[in-house]
């Protein structure tokens, strides 16, 4: 069972003030308006890790080539996107059938617009005790479990993968 979460925004676009501030923000209203669903034993703690997320984009600003990390990177191109929400596709294992590879015919998971589609996916050559799926299909004791791995990597307070887990929807899971 799963359950919709809403989330207060916390970005104002009236506040920002340079266009790189102002791109930023855009994107970061972008993920606050994705509409994630959880499991409900997970659901309030997931909502504080996306928004604990959010804060740190806000205090953020993107990364220029006057910072050491970033002196050989232009983003400039970046700043001209437009960034929007994968839409829903339609995706048969026809479409699949080029792409699947012999020795993985058995072991195949798929991603449609970023989303876990069991139905073109095939785990059936999995070893037995491997859960292949998304968050939101967790049971309980391995919903509680998640909260010890997920989001737990160097770097949380980057702008990028603060930016990423603020827009947390789903996620894909390989359980073993």
């Amino acid at each position: 069972m799963s359950t919709s979460v809403a989330s207060d925004l916390i970005f104002k676009p009236e506040e920002v003030g340079l266009k790189e501030d102002a791109y930023l923000g855009g994107l970061l209203s972008h993920c606050e308006a994705q509409q994630p669903v959880f499991n409900p034993e997970i659901a309030g703690w997931l909502e504080q890790l996306r928004q604990k997320a959010a804060s740190v984009v806000v205090q953020s600003r993107m990364p220029s080539q006057k910072d050491e990390e970033w002196r050989f990177t232009d983003l400039s191109e970046l700043l001209q996107l437009n960034f929007q929400t994968a839409g829903e596709a339609e995706v048969t294992h026809d479409t699949l059938e080029g792409f699947i590879l012999p020795e993985a015919a058995q072991s195949r998971v798929v991603f449609v617009n970023g989303f876990y589609a069991p139905q073109l996916s095939d785990i059936s050559g999995l070893p037995e005790g491997v859960y292949v799926g998304n968050l939101s299909d967790l049971s309980i004791s391995q919903s509680k479990e998640i909260v010890k791995y997920l989001a737990q990597q160097q770097g949380e307070a980057e702008v990028f993968t603060a930016l990423n887990t603020s827009g947390l929807k789903d996620a894909a899971v390989i359980w073993a």
